[in-house]
């Protein structure tokens, strides 16, 4: 229930290297995350970046499908004691509850928002979840949001299970 909060596993294997994580960041504004399944990408990464305030502005998490959006982000919510529309919140098509520091979003909704406002104000970080499930559209994201995109957002972390390891996993668990 709303207000309880539901704690997360200590033991996640996400954990050690969420401090390496969190400098790549600070250092370069971008990072590359692989780790397997049930590791605590979706969970850990988000919270993380918002507990120990690595992030200024809002955090976006992306997430092509609706139900999962609506999920991750009550799950989010639930993690800090509290329902989604505080600081966690998402938006999918035709439901939106905002959230103040984290949003989960699906693609048809970063679509409009990088259509309205490409430099995404009040954005500090982008998060890719789960990016080689995506298609050319999430490719388009991430030029767009932190590539060499001219109004590029100001952080960008992408989650995945594999990437075939070699330059493009800066962080392995």
């Amino acid at each position: 229930p709303p207000g309880s909060r539901v704690p997360l596993m200590s033991s996640l294997p996400i954990e050690p290297i969420l401090g390496a994580l969190g400098a790549a960041l600070r250092s370069g504004g971008r990072a590359v995350l692989q780790a397997p399944p049930g590791a605590g990408k979706t969970t850990r990464v988000p919270l993380h970046l918002l507990e120990q305030e690595l992030v200024t502005g809002r955090i976006l998490m992306l997430d092509p499908r609706r139900v999962a959006a609506r999920a991750f982000a009550e799950r989010l919510a639930a993690s800090l004691g509290e329902a989604p529309g505080g600081r966690v919140g998402y938006r999918t098509r035709g439901e939106s509850v905002p959230g103040d520091r984290i949003e989960v979003v699906t693609e048809g909704v970063l679509t409009r928002m990088l259509q309205s406002e490409p430099d995404l104000p009040g954005v500090g970080c982008v998060i890719f979840d789960e990016f080689p499930e995506r298609a050319l559209q999430a490719d388009l994201f991430l030029h767009m949001a932190g590539g060499d995109h001219p109004r590029a957002a100001a952080g960008l972390a992408v989650t995945a299970q594999g990437l075939g390891g070699g330059p493009d996993a800066d962080l392995v668990v």
